[in-house]
């Protein structure tokens, strides 16, 4: 694409923008990263760096599953306990 093309599929805001005589709005930013079939986060990263965001992603996601799984078990624990405290109270 070039960019002639691009300023014509975002509103002409490529030429303003490169001048620094305007700031993009969000439809803008929108509007440039549709016509770079891209998603508008990546505008932000350069290229080598859309990958290691969502492997960020992924370990961050991973980081929260373990979080909980940790809760999950300690309330296990917790039941588990009580469960036995009841048992001897009942045996006595």
């Amino acid at each position: 694409m070039t960019q002639s093309t691009l300023a014509e599929e975002a509103d002409n805001y490529i030429g303003l923008l490169e001048r620094c005589e305007k700031a993009p709005s969000f439809d803008a930013l929108g509007k440039i990263a549709d016509a770079l079939e891209i998603n508008s986060r990546d505008l932000f990263l350069p290229d080598d760096k859309s990958d290691l965001l969502h492997q960020w992603e992924k370990h961050l996601l991973l980081e929260i599953e373990k979080a909980v799984m940790s809760v999950v078990r300690k309330k296990l624990d917790d039941l588990e306990k009580i469960e036995r405290r009841s048992k001897l109270k009942n045996a006595c």
